[in-house]
């Protein structure tokens, strides 16, 4: 099966995201986890930035987005989730991925601003 395929069955199938769809345009590449799940990424320089949230069933969600970061980490890349909404926030636990996803440090690289963007939070 074509890649793209592959992906918009899953889209079809888990796609809730309000970047869901936007991940069949071109210049993303997909990374697979098992036949369930994969997420939609644009490589840069340093880092893999995920469109959105993983696109798998919603009791995987913390498992792929944890499984990614490690596999960003792997290849000596830094994650970042773009315009993941409160719902992969709340169920993947993205202050614990942070300073996986970044390479260490105490507060994953965010400094001290919180999820709405004011000063004194972290994600």
């Amino acid at each position: 099966m074509a890649v793209r395929a592959r992906v918009l069955g899953l889209l079809q199938r888990h796609g809730w995201n309000a970047t869901s769809f936007q991940s069949l345009e071109a210049g993303f590449r997909y990374w697979f986890d098992r036949d369930d799940a994969c997420v939609a990424y644009v490589e840069t320089q340093g880092a893999w930035v995920v469109a959105g949230a993983p696109i798998c069933p919603a009791e995987r969600l913390e498992a792929v987005a944890h499984q990614f970061a490690l596999a960003a980490r792997a290849a000596g890349k830094r994650c970042a989730f773009f315009a993941a909404e409160s719902r992969l926030v709340a169920v993947a636990g993205l202050r614990a991925l942070a300073p996986l996803a970044r390479g260490g440090g105490g507060d994953g690289g965010h400094g001290r601003y919180g999820a709405d963007g004011a000063a004194g939070g972290a994600l």
